[in-house]
């Protein structure tokens, strides 16, 4: 494999670094982008295992932090999973997320602003129903949910999976089965590709994502079905456009972009 525009011996179909003074965030992102390619150009499909921490850092000359370092990157970016005693395992759509890498950022975008609308166009209207069928568990499951974003917040913790979790159980308040089955899988689509092109590994952004997610609950506890379809709409749409250059962002309302 091809490493910073050299050819380096493989083993277990990986590259080796260069050796020297690389700083160490420098070698993570080169081990990252190493496995990566071990993924698509060895065809791994998901439950195909990587290569070990020990066959790792032989193979790549990399320190065992490295190593850890670029897996657990991995696995926020929902690529690998960690399965205690076995190993690290490629995940559901880990090895499309992997080739998207790949592709670059430009193929990720357009992606998601396809799932964007559908998400709008599935979530808006689950969103008006819910407003009328969301019953008192639903909505303290939610409470829960945007209790734990703040905790998270507040500790410095990130916990992605709770983002979509709270749109998973606002859905299920519509009672549409049908509703929940096509917005699980739009969902979930979308807040993988949307690990490729905006981190959210920060404090800041956590409680951001905890206000937002506050609002949308208050909405369906207090506010109009109307009130609240508009606000998941800015809601859906607000990632994607923060992802874009602005030069290529489409045409959308005034009021998205105030927002």
């Amino acid at each position: 494999m091809r490493v910073n525009g050299s050819d380096a011996p493989t083993t277990n179909g990986l590259g080796r670094p260069k050796e020297g003074s690389a700083k160490p965030h420098t070698r993570v992102a080169q081990t990252v982008e190493e496995l990566i390619r071990h993924i698509v150009d060895q065809g791994l499909v998901p439950g195909d295992r990587l290569p070990t921490e020990r066959e790792l850092i032989q193979s790549l000359s990399i320190s065992r932090s490295v190593v850890r370092e670029a897996l657990r990157e991995l696995q926020v970016q929902q690529v690998v999973e960690a399965r205690h005693g076995h190993g690290i395992f490629v995940r559901p759509y880990g090895r499309e997320l992997a080739a998207d890498v790949l592709s670059g950022p430009g193929n990720v975008v357009d992606a998601l602003r396809d799932l964007s609308e559908a998400r709008a166009a599935i979530e808006e209207a689950a969103a008006g129903y819910a407003s009328g069928r969301a019953t008192e568990t639903d909505r303290e499951d939610l409470h829960e949910i945007v209790a734990a974003m703040y905790e998270a917040g507040r500790s410095g913790v990130v916990r992605r999976e709770l983002d979509l979790e709270f749109h998973k159980v606002l859905v299920r308040s519509a009672r549409n089965p049908y509703l929940l089955r096509f917005s699980a899988v739009i969902a979930e689509q979308f807040f993988l590709k949307r690990t490729l092109v905006r981190s959210a590994d920060s404090q800041a952004h956590m409680l951001h994502l905890a206000h937002q997610h506050r609002d949308l609950l208050r909405l369906l506890v207090r506010g109009s079905a109307a009130d609240l379809q508009a606000a998941m709409r800015v809601h859906i749409f607000g990632p994607l456009w923060a992802a874009v250059p602005e030069d290529d962002s489409p045409p959308i309302p005034s009021m998205l972009r105030e927002n």
